[in-house]
């Protein structure tokens, strides 16, 4: 199960909304609700591996709905990181796909 990144350019210049938000520290309040969101299914996402690991010991083979979930998870994860750390003006969506 490959996973894959792709990354779109976005323009050159941040915009000035989004300039005055990361300096005022704003841009960490905006994000509150994602990482709530994010901290429940990181709980879920544990007990994903964990039987994630025992269907792998007993059959051979990932599950693909848990290999699913715990990939929207991280996808997820790593589009609140590019808003905090400024890579892209877009509000990440609330959503694992």
């Amino acid at each position: 199960f490959p996973a894959t990144l792709t990354v779109q350019a976005e323009s050159e210049e941040a915009t000035r909304g989004y300039c005055i938000l990361r300096l005022t520290g704003v841009i960490l309040l905006m994000l509150i609700p994602h990482i709530l969101c994010l901290a429940l299914l990181r709980v879920g996402m544990v007990f994903a591996y964990l039987v994630g690991f025992f269907v792998v010991l007993f059959t051979g083979s990932w599950p693909a709905g848990i290999f699913n979930f715990i990939v929207g998870v991280h996808r997820w994860q790593y589009r609140i990181l590019e808003y905090w750390f400024g890579f892209t003006d877009t509000y990440p969506p609330f959503k694992l796909a």
